[in-house]
């Protein structure tokens, strides 16, 4: 019974830097992951404000256009002083001329505020397209670095993989199969541990005497009565 808890513990050695392995892995390509997720950003952030600008220069050139128009009618108008033959035409007239200039001038500081919308649209796409040179950068470098270390630890995990496979054939089957449910109930934690001094390594819960006397002998496989985990004794 020694040499098949022995078996096992090589096993969750081999399972837990599996685990290990496997998670790493996770965190690398996380890491790809959120460097491509800032540049997607910074290109719907480019495309966002590109189309405000473009927006943005169109009802500037619409606005212009009015205030040209006004002149052209503030022009006319005042051509038209010079004509009329009654004070209320020439007062309608004067309200007329007012109220283009009014107009205008509107016109003036919403095409002030449309140019300042502009000029902010194309600092945040400078400043974005700088922030995507650096971050393609940084991913392009980091590629190869993590594409080196991928290729190790998946060279690695196949080794694994052969370790885990020959300890396996020298594990009784029943014992196995403990083994993979005792790991499944602790979320693929360990599931033997060792009992010293009469206490559980996995939950630190006292051994019953008698069943601690049992371990010691090492003839049968036992369960710790708090935890279920696979106990086998080891002196201290």
């Amino acid at each position: 019974m020694k040499e098949q808890i022995k078996t096992l513990v090589a096993l969750q050695q081999i399972e837990a830097e599996r685990a290990r392995i496997q998670l790493q892995l996770a965190g690398i390509s996380k890491q790809l992951e959120e460097v491509t997720q800032q540049i997607d950003e910074k290109q719907n952030l480019i495309e966002q404000e590109t189309t405000a600008v473009a927006e943005n220069q169109k009802a500037y050139r619409s606005l212009e256009q009015d205030v040209q128009n006004n002149q052209a009618l503030v022009l006319r108008s005042q051509e038209r002083l010079k004509s009329v033959k009654t004070n209320r035409e020439y007062q309608a007239l004067l309200k007329e001329i007012e109220e283009l200039k009014s107009q205008n001038t509107k016109f003036d500081d919403d095409m002030l505020a449309l140019l300042n919308q502009i000029e902010n649209s194309e600092a945040l796409i400078s400043a974005a397209l700088e922030d995507m040179k650096s971050l393609t950068r940084t991913l392009e470098v980091e590629k190869k670095s993590i594409q080196k270390e991928t290729d190790i630890q998946e060279n690695r995990l196949q080794a694994l993989d052969g370790e885990r496979d020959q300890f396996a054939t020298q594990a009784d089957p029943s014992l196995l199969k403990l083994f993979d449910r005792v790991r499944s109930v602790h979320n693929r934690g360990n599931a033997v541990v060792p009992a010293v001094n009469s206490i559980c390594n996995g939950c630190n819960v006292n051994i019953p005497p008698q069943m601690y006397n049992e371990l010691q002998r090492c003839k049968s496989v036992k369960l710790c009565p708090n935890c279920q985990r696979i106990i086998y004794w080891l002196p201290s």
